[in-house]
C-alpha cells in the first residue's frame, strides 16, 4: 500500500514566479503558535494563509480568499494538477508555512486537515535538512524525503505530521487541501 504519491514538478514560469514570491523577504509571514493541538508539545510556525478552509465548529461553511497570492497558488496547483493527470473540483484550502527548527518536540502533534474528504497537496518550496511528512494508516507510517520543489499527495483520510528542519533552517511548503 502506497501512502504517499510523489508528483512531476512542470517548473512553469508561473511556479517559478510565485515561488521568488513566496521566499522573498517582502513575504507576509504569520506566527501561528500551534500546528493542530495547541499543547506545549506542538510546533509553532508562521503562515501566510491563501484560501481559508472551511470550518463548520466556527460558522464558517465556506472557503473564503485572504490573500493576494489566490490566482497564482490556483493556478500553479492547477498545473501541477494538469501535468500529472490529476482530476480535481474544488480546492478547500491553501496555506503556504514556514516552520523552524525547535529545542525537545521534533515532531508535529498528528492530524487531518479537515474533518470532511479531502485529499492532501504540499510542495517543497525550499532545500532543507529533516523537516519530513509523516503519513500514516493504522500501524502503517511512511515518510517523505522532502526536496526542493518536490511535490506530494496523500489522502486526506490519514493522519500526518511533520518533523521541523535542522537548526538554521526553515521548511516552507505549499500546503492545500482538494477534492
Amino acid at each position: 500500500m502506497k501512502l504517499i504519491d510523489e508528483l512531476e514538478n512542470p517548473f512553469t514560469a508561473e511556479y517559478v514566479i510565485l515561488k521568488e514570491r513566496i521566499c522573498s523577504s517582502l513575504m507576509n509571514w504569520f506566527f501561528q503558535p500551534c500546528t493542530a493541538d495547541n499543547s506545549e508539545d506542538d510546533v509553532p510556525y508562521y503562515s501566510h494563509t491563501v484560501l481559508m478552509r472551511p470550518d463548520l465548529s466556527i460558522g464558517a461553511f465556506y472557503s473564503r480568499p485572504t490573500s493576494e497570492y489566490i490566482d497564482d497558488a490556483c493556478n500553479v496547483i492547477d498545473q501541477i494538477f494538469k501535468h500529472n493527470n490529476i482530476d480535481y473540483s474544488l480546492i478547500y484550502r491553501i496555506n503556504f508555512n514556514s516552520t523552524f527548527h525547535k529545542e525537545g518536540n521534533q515532531k508535529s502533534p498528528w492530524h487531518k486537515d479537515l474533518q470532511f474528504p479531502h485529499n492532501n497537496l504540499i510542495i517543497y518550496i525550499n532545500n532543507f535538512s529533516n523537516g519530513w511528512t509523516h503519513v500514516r494508516d493504522g500501524d502503517v507510517e511512511v515518510k517523505s524525503s522532502p526536496r526542493e520543489d518536490g511535490i506530494i499527495v496523500f489522502s486526506g483520510d490519514l493522519d500526518h505530521c511533520h518533523t521541523v528542519p535542522k537548526d538554521c533552517e526553515r521548511r516552507i511548503v505549499l500546503m492545500a487541501n482538494y477534492l
